[in-house]
């Protein structure tokens, strides 16, 4: 379904409850998160949704002695690619690494890491990770270094990024009044995310008409290349198979693989991925066909084949990118 407002946009939040959790930290969290649901670059409304969520139903105890219940738990937690964007675990501001850590998260870890959903790790929440191997030795130095620091100074008088850490997909942040800087990375990440969909969506508008013609394939490549890459896009709702693409160029599939990557910078298998995604990327701009229409007209084998090759390719699922796309041709025609 799409937005009421064709230039709203929606950051949702999965904010896990760990006991001793420091309410601070919390607190900073959510206040700099609504000070940011504002306009962004002039034109699209940003605004953040969140559910707390504890490892059982009990309630959560925060290290102030708070007790905070929740709407949700571990067991009853989904977690949707494209849908939800930030995992945030608030462990416990007590005690930390010295703690006695009696329960693992590496389930949970592993699901929001396989849906490239974001994890920020806030004070204690990062020594669960660091005991299952997710975090480097050298980021948990730095962390500790921070952590030791922020705890003689206040937070004015140390530099506004101390504190937090990007460790890939995995955000550390020392807590306290460094959780500002959390918010701000999220809204900073989410414009630079949408900066990109609109270019490249914009381009696919651009072309639409002439996507599959000869004009987008350089008359200056070799023969053997420029002819499968017209191959290919001729033929990508058919099943493409790299051995046969070269032996119709009189090649073995090694060599054509090796002029492919010269040339192109792709193997003919890479290749085929490629630009069946990029149709992909045309069809969806279009709005004219379901997502299971556009996998087979793109010569994917399975929605969930299209769906793990267009994430790998794009960063988002095919129905993710195409609500994305929506939003930022919506402003173009304003």
């Amino acid at each position: 379904m799409l937005p009421k407002g064709k230039n709203h946009l929606k950051i949702s939040l999965q904010l896990l409850l760990l006991p001793g959790f420091s309410l601070l930290s919390m607190g900073v969290l959510l206040e700099g998160l609504l000070s940011l649901q504002s306009i962004v670059d002039g034109e699209k409304s940003l605004t953040f949704s969140w559910d707390f969520i504890a490892l059982d139903n009990e309630a959560v105890s925060s290290a102030c002695g708070t007790q905070v219940k929740t709407s949700l738990t571990l067991d009853s937690l989904e977690m949707v690619s494209g849908v939800n964007h930030y995992l945030i675990i608030f462990g416990s501001k007590l005690g930390m690494d010295d703690e006695q850590l009696t329960f693992s998260l590496k389930p949970l870890i592993e699901k929001a890491l396989n849906k490239r959903i974001v994890i920020v790790c806030m004070d204690g929440a990062v020594f669960h990770l660091a005991k299952d191997g997710y975090i480097s030795e050298h980021t948990m130095v730095a962390f500790n270094a921070s952590r030791s620091l922020s705890e003689h100074y206040t937070f004015e008088s140390i530099p506004a990024h101390t504190g937090v850490f990007n460790d890939g997909d995995i955000w550390l942040c020392t807590g306290g009044n460094a959780a500002s800087r959390i918010a701000e990375l999220i809204a900073q990440k989410r414009k630079q995310r949408i900066s990109e969909i609109k270019k490249l969506s914009t381009e696919m508008v651009r072309n639409e008409t002439v996507f599959n013609t000869v004009r987008d394939i350089p008359s200056s490549l070799p023969p053997q290349v420029a002819s499968t890459l017209q191959f290919i896009k001729n033929n990508l709702a058919t099943s493409l198979d790299p051995d046969f693409i070269a032996s119709r160029c009189g090649l073995s599939r090694r060599t054509l693989d090796l002029l492919m990557t010269r040339e192109t910078g792709r193997t003919v298998k890479q290749t085929i991925v490629h630009l069946r995604t990029d149709y992909a990327c045309h069809l969806l701009v279009q709005k004219t066909k379901s997502l299971k229409e556009v996998a087979k007209e793109c010569g994917f084998e399975s929605i969930s084949q299209f769906s793990r090759l267009f994430k790998k390719r794009t960063g988002l699922t095919p129905a993710a990118w195409r609500y994305d796309a929506y939003l930022n041709l919506s402003s173009q025609n304003d």
